[in-house]
């Protein structure tokens, strides 16, 4: 593989642009991480907060990266362009079935303030993921 590109002071300056860009736009992270940290001693709530934030910018980092590199793929947008097509689709589909199973699905897990969640957490609300309504945590 050529890495040529990464000589390049474009592609540096366009990589931290998009960093910039997503940090910024990631302040729902900072609304997870405080929930998660809610009940945790002051202490330990510092450290989980310090530890979220700090966690939840190099995981940005490496994903952009590593999405970066993807998009050198040849069809990896038309695949991406399916995807988003499954997403958009999807829920509807997977709503019919839970209605016509007349089932509830899961309940979205507790935390009980356990910090080695918060980064996991943090990113898949910041990819759209977040608890069935009224599911949430009620204490």
């Amino acid at each position: 593989m050529d890495l040529d590109f990464l000589t390049h002071t474009p592609f540096w300056i366009a990589l931290g642009q998009i960093i910039i860009i997503d940090i910024l736009l990631g302040g729902d992270n900072a609304v997870v991480i405080a929930l998660a940290c809610r009940k945790l001693p002051p202490a330990q709530r510092a450290k989980g907060i310090i530890w979220g934030t700090a966690g939840a910018i190099v995981l940005r980092v490496v994903l952009i990266a590593f999405a970066m590199t993807l998009l050198s793929l040849p069809f990896l947008k038309f695949v991406g362009a399916l995807l988003a097509l499954a997403v958009l689709v999807g829920p509807q589909l997977v709503a019919a079935f839970w209605a016509r199973k007349q089932v509830t699905p899961l309940a979205a897990p507790k935390l009980d303030g356990q910090p080695a969640a918060i980064v996991p957490l943090a990113q898949a609300q910041a990819m759209g993921f977040a608890p069935p309504a009224g599911q949430e945590d009620k204490r």
